[in-house]
Formats: C-alpha cells, sequence, structure tokens
C-alpha cells in the first residue's frame, strides 16, 4: 500500500524531540543539569529565606522558576523548528510511503529509504500523523494522505499485519 503526502515540520520537530527523549534518559549531563536546577530553583531560594531574606528567596525563586518553565522547557522544540524550517524552507515536497512485506520505504526527493520490519520498534497513531519508529528515528505518515477513515485505518491494519509477520 502506498500514500503521497506533504510532510509537516512538525512532524520532524516530534520526532527530534523522540529521539532526544530517548538518548537524554541515561545521559550524565543531563542528571547534573537536572542537580543544578534543583540548587537554583530549591536550595539557593531556601538558603536566602533562612538567612531572613525572605523577598530576595521568593525573587530568586520566582525568576528561576519561571525561567525554567518559559526558557529551559521550549528550547529543544523552538530549536528543532527552527532548524527544520530552515532546512526544509518553502521547498517542500511530496513524501511517498509504501509498505511492503520487506519493510517500510521512504521515498523522497530522489531518495529512498527503507527500514525492514524487524527493526521497527513501535507503531503510533497521533492526531494529524502515524509513526513507525525504529531505533534512532521514525518514518512519519500524514493522515492528510488518506482520502477516509477507512483508509487510514486499512493501511495501520496492514503495517501491524506485516510487523507481526516471521
Amino acid at each position: 500500500m502506498k500514500v503521497k503526502f506533504v510532510p509537516s515540520v512538525d512532524d520532524y520537530i516530534y520526532i527530534a524531540s523522540k529521539i532526544n527523549e530517548i538518548d537524554s534518559r541515561k545521559s550524565l549531563d543531563r542528571y547534573a543539569f537536572v542537580v543544578f536546577l534543583s540548587i537554583n530553583i530549591v536550595c539557593f531560594p531556601a538558603f536566602l529565606f533562612l538567612t531572613n531574606h525572605i523577598y530576595i528567596a521568593l525573587g530568586v525563586f520566582l525568576l528561576n522558576l519561571a525561567f525554567y518553565l518559559f526558557c529551559i522547557s521550549g528550547m529543544n522544540a523552538r530549536h528543532y523548528r527552527h532548524y527544520y524550517e530552515r532546512t526544509i524552507g518553502s521547498e517542500v515536497k511530496e513524501v511517498e510511503v509504501e509498505l511492503t512485506s520487506d519493510g517500510v520505504s521512504r521515498f523522497y526527493d530522489g531518495d529512498v529509504a527503507i527500514v525492514a520490519w524487524k527493526n521497527i520498534l513501535g507503531i503510533e497513531e497521533r492526531l494529524e500523523s502515524i509513526f513507525f519508529h525504529f531505533r534512532g528515528g521514525a518514518v512519519a505518515v500524514r493522515k492528510s494522505a488518506f482520502d477516509n477513515d477507512v483508509d487510514k485505518d486499512a493501511f495501520l491494519r496492514l503495517a501491524k499485519e506485516f510487523r507481526q509477520a516471521p
């Protein structure tokens, strides 16, 4: 079964975020960063509070919390969006994804990438796309590629059948 669609920057951002999430769980610098944030958000204001600098402690706590919530937590997504918008630009070309007994094939701008079913770690359906996850990446299929839900469901059923086949 073969589908054609125009890719979305949001799909690339989701895939990059997912890879980063998987990769960063085991990272030593990730733990160091969490310790640093904890000290800045909790310990330093607590020290200021205990030394009777209550208003400064509250200000430092709120400033650090705001910095974390508004800057750090969304930093990767903003960076990915900027990168993909700059890389892809306005010349977005159509992508073709085909499911065969060999795997998921992706055709884009003259390139072909085939991921064997044994390497597909999972199939995830989200609001606007279907993702075929493999180690180090994913293939996205926009739901706009399907004329209706029946075609989308048939595509998903076929993918699951191929993935479970020996």
